[in-house]
């Protein structure tokens, strides 16, 4: 065979363990075979002498961890036709003996080079099928015992399930080429692969298995060309599974090099143009486009521009009320006889403290409409867009703000420590910090008064959502994986986005929200009453209805009225308090409890638990 001449290699970046070299022959191939080994004892010895027998077109070199076994004495090596053993002395596992021999295969001109492990699981057989996949042009070979020809006997079910159903498909994904078998060490690559540029294989990042990984996504990343071979891998039929990954907490170290190498965790700075930090420009733009435009456009009823509209008013308003309600707290007996360091309509805690509860008034002014008023419609739009500001200062302000923020600076500043060569390693702690502390504070007027709803949720998903980003922004240790972080939030949240658009409600389902029948019986039943101011017990949900879609002075009834435990003369005191004109009764029990408290008539013709208050 012809010996092509060496590469002229530019080398003085690379990063090699320390090592000594035994020669046993000179090259003869122009391929080599790299067998990582570390005390295999006889099974390495029974593997280098099949392939001997197999006269495979291979120059075998022993990438060696530091055996101490004996399994590698010299006039074994030289009977079996070894042609160098490469003992590492410095620190790493596997990727390290990897880039030590791939390394010395490189100086010494061979055009490319198998990998295959030295623990006698795999068929030697296939060998010379990769050699002739790179002899063709492939510049990456993976073996796999899942291809037909192949072969996979006593392989331990949950090696077979993480390798089909998690590592596989991961790698696959992420190297734009589909694998059945990454986990395999058996398989080959061109020198034209390993000294790509944008390949940079000899990294001291590459300690643990995680070169492998890499090195199968990168190829298909690059556009160089991928190729399978099948092969045959066979465990010892006694059960004992021959390998160095133990223990849970070495599963798991694994599991976190795929998903690093998957990411672009080890993709070079150098290959990467720009860190990807405009995507999540993209990401705030879809994100709040939706759920502002509701605030600004119409009243803020729908669950998420209603619940960042409250975040807003309570960061940048009274912290402890929501402004555009106006919670009330006097000496009266229907309110809390020791002050009001809290106020709002439920306020579970403050109930407990005294059994007269809080209350909460809520008087909205009616709504125009295109419709019936364009011009003062128009007034309230643009009304509201001045209030536009207001409400970006209040999101700025809050949780969701900062961590937008941090969405939005993170990937720049670390993007430049990176290229500097300084990383931060407190960033990702820095990230979810601020963000607990400050959703901590934000919420704990809701969770002190007990007033939590679900429309405040969808504010905390965004949230997390943007922490979440930002905390994958700020741990990932290149810029590849920053923009995979960022174009991951971002296709995430325009699809949120999306969803949010062809969820929201149609021109119809809007006019039917806006009136109500349950509201337009209630403004029937009140047709000629200038001044009703309507006290709503036991439906607080109706009452805010009312108001905010029927223009009715409605007001929630406090807790402890609602509840009976307000005898009738504070009651009284209450309706006379704040000029009630008629009592609105959710179901039978609250209706006779009206009429024995109040003096009241029913509405005729109402429908309705309707009451008028006398005098």
């Amino acid at each position: 065979m012809t010996v092509l001449p060496p590469l002229i290699l530019d080398d003085a970046a690379w990063e090699l363990p320390a090592h000594e070299t035994a020669l046993y022959a000179p090259r003869v191939h122009a391929h080599a075979l790299v067998i990582p080994v570390i005390n295999e004892g006889e099974r390495i010895r029974g593997q280098l002498a099949r392939i001997a027998a197999a006269g495979l077109p291979v120059d075998v070199v022993i990438a060696d961890g530091g055996s101490s076994d004996g399994s590698l004495d010299p006039g074994f090596m030289a009977q079996v036709g070894v042609r160098a053993v490469l003992t590492k002395t410095g620190p790493g596992k596997l990727s390290a003996q990897l880039r030590m021999a791939y390394a010395w295969c490189l100086q010494q001109g061979y055009a490319g080079i198998v990998t295959i492990d030295g623990n006698g699981k795999d068929g030697v057989e296939a060998v010379a099928a990769m050699v002739a996949r790179l002899e063709a042009g492939c510049d990456y070979v993976q073996g796999s015992r899942y291809l037909p020809g192949g072969a996979a006997e006593n392989t331990p079910l949950e090696r077979t399930i993480a390798n089909r159903l998690v590592h596989a498909p991961m790698l696959s994904i992420a190297g734009r080429h589909w694998f059945t078998d990454t986990t395999n060490g058996f398989r080959a690559y061109s020198a034209r692969y390993l000294t790509h540029p944008g390949v940079q294989p000899f990294r001291p990042v590459f300690s643990v298995y995680n070169l492998l990984f890499y090195l199968t996504v990168r190829a298909g990343q690059l556009g160089l060309r991928v190729a399978h071979v099948p092969v045959e891998r066979r465990y010892p039929d006694d059960g004992k599974v021959p390998t160095k990954i133990g223990g849970f907490a070495s599963k798991l170290a694994l599991l976190a090099e795929t998903f690093m190498a998957a990411t672009g965790g080890y993709t070079p700075d150098s290959a990467v143009g720009r860190a990807g930090w405009l995507w999540p420009v993209a990401v705030l733009v879809a994100l709040l486009a939706v759920l502002l435009a509701g605030v600004a456009a119409a009243p803020p009823y729908s669950p998420d521009s209603w619940a960042l509209w409250e975040l807003s008013q309570t960061v940048v308003g009274d912290f402890y009320r929501f402004t555009h309600w106006r919670s009330y707290a006097s000496e009266g007996p229907w309110s809390a006889s020791f002050g009001t360091p809290f106020a709002t309509d439920n306020a579970g805690i403050a109930a407990a403290l005294d059994p007269r509860a809080y209350v909460t008034d809520w008087w909205p002014a009616a709504q125009p409409t295109l419709a019936d008023d364009p011009a003062a419609w128009a007034g309230k739009v643009a009304g509201n867009l001045g209030r536009l500001a207001y409400v970006a200062a209040g999101l700025a302000l809050s949780p969701l703000g900062f961590v937008a923020a941090a969405f939005l600076a993170l990937p720049a500043a670390l993007a430049r420590l990176c290229r500097t060569g300084l990383r931060g390693h407190g960033a990702p702690h820095a990230v979810l910090t601020v963000f607990a502390v400050l959703m901590a504070a934000m919420l704990a007027p809701q969770l002190l008064t007990g007033y939590v709803e679900q429309r405040y949720f969808s504010a905390l998903v965004w949230t997390a959502l943007l922490a979440a980003a930002s905390f994958g922004i700020a741990a990932s240790g290149a810029l590849a994986q920053r923009r995979v972080f960022a174009r991951g939030a971002g296709a995430v949240a325009v699809v949120a986005a999306a969803a949010l658009a062809l969820t929201a409600p149609r021109a119809g389902e809007a006019a039917a929200f806006d009136d109500p029948a349950d509201v337009r019986t209630l403004k029937a039943c009140l047709a000629g009453v200038s001044d009703a101011r309507v006290l709503v017990i036991g439906d607080d949900l109706f009452a805010a209805r009312a108001g905010a879609q029927g223009g009715i002075a409605a007001m929630m009834a406090p807790r402890n009225l609602a509840e009976g435990r307000l005898d009738a003369a504070d009651a009284r005191s209450f309706a006379a308090t704040f000029k009630v004109t008629h009592v609105l009764a959710a179901g039978p029990a609250h209706a006779d409890r009206a009429r024995k408290t109040f003096a009241v008539t029913p509405v005729p013709g109402c429908p309705l638990a309707l009451y008028r208050l006398a005098g």
